[in-house]
């Protein structure tokens, strides 16, 4: 492909047309793989399907009667109509901004159209403002992100594309996990829709707001409930050099906001001031702003979450040390981590695995590795009046014993096959597999079964995208099937002892009760588990709550690790049961944190994990023993205070 395309004059029924004859050219692959890659860092998932997509061979690059680049689509009898159905779309853009009333707000708007008039808004936006674009159809996607350069407002935020064949639901999705956006406060009129359509447009964005406003608000309220703990407390005089620590959460998401948390707990374990602030998208220029009200403080550093890159761009105060925490590290930000990026006294945290990505000329002083943390402040046993106040609030009533923790609903795994047809007996196979054996399901089998399949020509895997889509489908219709197993035996070898939550990662919302099978996702009918659902949970005081409501936390979803909600059950007083896996014993395994059988409990079949169920609900005393050596060890070895320590001691060796 070549790196511009031809912009022609096409013999139209529009005069104005008829005058062009230039061939002029048009840097549309150019301008397209801008795009893309801006679009990738918030989107990956559109950006591939723009990537695989091509435009029809009836959209034809010419001049609009305006001049203006434009598609025109062109028909079998050889007339048809421009993209957005406008023959002059820049001229027509300019009546567009003098109809809309000027306003500081976010905007929706029904589809792309020409793209013309929706650059213009962008290019007049305040630095809050953004527009969100719903859009269903990817090819009027693709041949918008060819004719203009879109990449610096995607890359600021300030171009939301939602692109669904259920854009409102996606809409309200995207607003509840990006509390940070101002919420949308004006639908823009098509003109080449009827009243009737734009009117039924602004009511479903209107209740996509309203929606997304009742969960952004609990996730702030939430949020603000669990800092308000740490933050602003008088610090106690300690050996240690008192130090005021200003936070900047990145991007003001729930994800970014409960590592914030936890951090904070942990520097004020150790008596250290910190005070906290969170940012709006999509600007940075708001990042700047706030960043200069938070020196106002007079921080000794700033804390920073994954931003470390952005925040090193604008001088904010380079004097200060800036702490940056960074959850996962892609070799695309390790390469943008120089040290011309990085201050004497930065500091960047980041998981052991992710060193290696580090540039050679960052120097070990300026790397804190972590591996496992867990916020022991509040993660923590209930004492009987504190848990039955919050118990009532959080409408909590379980009576079970035993606590089963999902990551994924329990599906019918043959659900996965809609799309995948050419797959299915593959995945068949492989989800029957796992049904017939739980207790040896480990993710080896992925790739036996990917091989298997191969070797058989039942599937030819040549896109590495699909392929890797197919494993991630796989792994969660087993470790589906390997869930229910082992719960269809405790259900059977106890009956009424179960209760199974969906963990809900970083979401911060109500406690939900189901109280009607009508209530559950259809899906869920398919589970043998589905009777036995509690409700849905997430990170923070509900989970504490609901894990002290417990006696025993069953994981069946074994991978040889440990995870943040078998740290968290811990650390919450929790007997912790897990599936045992041949990788328990490497350096990053389940032996790193737990010794199996004195602090954590691991078992093989369902047959042994009824049998050692049974054994400590009889044996009280036991169990709380292996809790307390467990909780103990955490406190001790894996707790934020640690992390903490680490930080300040660097800082006063810098000082």
């Amino acid at each position: 492909m070549t790196a511009t395309s031809e912009i022609r004059t096409i013999d139209l029924i529009y005069p104005a047309d008829q005058g062009l004859r230039d061939n002029l050219q048009w840097p549309t692959n150019e301008i397209l793989k801008l795009n893309l890659e801006a679009l990738n860092s918030c989107n990956a998932q559109l950006a591939c399907l723009l990537d695989n997509c091509s435009l029809p061979e009836n959209y034809q690059l010419a001049r609009a009667s305006d001049g203006s680049p434009c598609y025109r689509i062109i028909n079998e009898q050889g007339s048809g109509y421009w993209l957005g159905k406008r023959s002059a779309p820049r001229l027509a853009a300019k009546t567009d901004l003098e109809r809309l009333e000027a306003n500081q707000c976010s905007m929706a708007i029904n589809g792309f159209g020409d793209g013309y008039t929706i650059k213009s808004l962008l290019a007049r936006l305040a630095a809050f403002q953004a527009i969100f674009v719903l859009e269903k159809d990817l090819v009027t996607i693709l041949a918008n992100l060819q004719l203009h350069d879109l990449s610096l407002y995607i890359n600021s935020g300030q171009l939301v594309i939602i692109h669904s064949d259920k854009p409102f639901e996606q809409l309200t999705r995207f607003l509840s996990e990006n509390p940070g956006y101002q919420l949308i406060e004006k639908a823009l009129f098509c003109h080449h829709l009827s009243e009737q359509e734009n009117n039924q447009f602004n009511l479903n964005t209107s209740a996509a707001v309203e929606a997304s406003l009742k969960s952004t608000t609990q996730i702030h309220q939430d949020l603000t409930e669990q800092l308000s703990k740490y933050v602003g407390k008088d610090p106690a005089k300690t050996d240690i050099q008192s130090l005021t620590i200003a936070n900047i959460p990145c991007g003001n998401n729930p994800a970014d906001q409960i590592i914030t948390r936890d951090l904070i707990a942990g520097f004020i374990a150790c008596q250290v001031n910190c005070c906290h602030n969170s940012f709006d998208k999509p600007s940075n220029a708001t990042l700047i702003s706030q960043g200069q009200a938070l020196l106002k403080q007079k921080p000794d550093a700033i804390l920073l979450v994954s931003s470390l890159r952005k925040m090193c761009k604008h001088p904010l105060n380079r004097n200060l040390p800036i702490i940056s925490v960074l959850p996962g590290l892609t070799e695309k930000l390790a390469a943008e981590l120089t040290p011309d990026a990085m201050g004497d006294r930065d500091i960047s945290i980041c998981p052991q695995k992710c060193i290696k990505h580090f540039p050679e000329k960052i120097t070990a002083s300026q790397l804190i590795p972590y591996q496992y943390m867990v916020n022991t402040e509040l993660y923590r046993p209930l004492a009987a009046d504190e848990y039955e106040s919050l118990s009532k609030q959080y409408n909590i009533s379980n009576s079970s014993p035993i606590i089963m923790l999902s990551e994924r609903y329990p599906l019918d795994p043959l659900a996965y096959n809609v799309m995948l047809h050419s797959y299915q007996n593959m995945l068949t196979q492989g989800c029957q597999a796992v049904a017939d054996d739980p207790a040896g399901y480990n993710s080896s089998l992925e790739s036996f079964y990917f091989d298997r399949a191969r070797k058989k020509s039942q599937a030819k895997i040549a896109d590495d995208a699909i392929k890797d889509s197919l494993q991630a489908i796989f792994s969660q219709m087993a470790e589906s099937v390997c869930q229910d197993s082992f719960g269809r035996a405790v259900l059977k070898h106890t009956p009424n002892s179960l209760a199974v939550y969906q963990w809900l990662n970083c979401q911060p919302e109500h406690y939900k009760t189901y109280n009607q099978p009508e209530d559950k996702p259809e899906n869920w009918l398919n589970s043998p588990l589905h009777n036995s659902l509690a409700g849905e949970i997430s990170d923070g005081q509900i989970l504490n709550t609901l894990l002290n409501s417990a006696r025993i936390a069953v994981f069946t979803s074994a991978r040889g690790k440990v995870t943040q909600l078998m740290l968290n059950a811990s650390a919450a007083g929790c007997l912790v049961f897990t599936k045992a896996h041949p990788q328990d014993n490497l350096a990053d395994g389940l032996s790193y944190v737990f010794t199996p059988g004195k602090e954590i409990i691991t078992f093989t079949s369902p047959q042994d994990l009824c049998r050692k169920i049974e054994f400590f609900l009889t044996n009280p005393a036991k169990a709380a023993e292996i809790a307390t050596a467990a909780r103990s060890k955490l406190i001790n070895n894996f707790s934020h205070k640690h992390l903490a320590e680490k930080i300040l001691h660097k800082l006063k060796l810098q000082a």
